[in-house]
């Protein structure tokens, strides 16, 4: 018996990410790649196939990354290649001088709280791949 056949995805509307935009910047595809896993480990119930999670990711995204997606072969990958793979395109999105630049630029808004200006400080740096 084979056991993909028997997988059923059942969606969760409330945990279904937001739609991935092709002007997305890399610390929102973070963020999005990790609603994807969740959306889509729940959906299978923890019993995610290891190929063809295409169709649980090609509406979530805008025609600008149907291309790339398909580029990526993703009905031959597994979650963690998929989302990986998605990761690494982000990143040719937006390079990583433009990232390391970022941060330099980032402030505190008006009405902004100091905690919540510190937290986005921290995923700029983070997506900024600074080596010391």
């Amino acid at each position: 018996m084979n056991q993909n056949k028997d997988r059923k995805f059942i969606a969760h509307q409330e945990l279904r990410p937001k739609f991935l935009d092709k002007n997305v910047d890399l610390m929102e595809m973070n963020s999005w790649i990790i609603d994807l896993k969740s959306y889509i480990i729940i959906g299978y119930n923890g019993d995610v196939p290891k190929k063809n999670l295409y169709l649980q990711l090609r509406p979530l995204s805008h025609k600008s990354w149907k291309s790339s997606i398909d580029a990526l072969e993703p009905e031959k990958r597994n979650l963690n290649q998929l989302c990986d793979a998605l990761l690494e395109e982000g990143k040719l999105r937006m390079p990583r001088q433009q990232r390391q630049i970022n941060p330099l630029k980032a402030k505190k808004g008006s009405g902004e709280r100091y905690s919540d200006s510190l937290h986005r400080l921290d995923k700029l740096i983070s997506a900024a791949e600074l080596k010391m």
